[in-house]
């Protein structure tokens, strides 16, 4: 399996909230908000008003990370 490469040249340097939760980690919309109010993600978050974003850097390199255990998560999929 290729690592991926999410960087393209002239692409903004970070990722909207629904990019990052369908494409990086595939989970509910609901899901994602109780994982992101309790910084429970697994990239920071980069919050400008009420938008989240995520460092396209930052989250490469989770998924390079990922690379050899692409079934593992770095965040609690449980109750807050």
């Amino acid at each position: 399996m290729q690592c991926r490469d999410i960087t393209e040249p002239g692409q903004a340097a970070t990722m909207g909230a629904e990019e990052f939760r369908v494409e990086v980690l595939g989970i509910s919309r609901t899901a994602f908000y109780q994982a992101a109010k309790r910084d429970a993600l697994p990239v920071p978050v980069i919050r400008v008003g009420r938008r989240l974003l995520f460092s396209r850097r930052l989250v490469e390199a989770l998924l390079n990370r990922r690379h050899g255990d692409p079934g593992s998560h770095s965040f609690d999929h449980g109750a807050a």
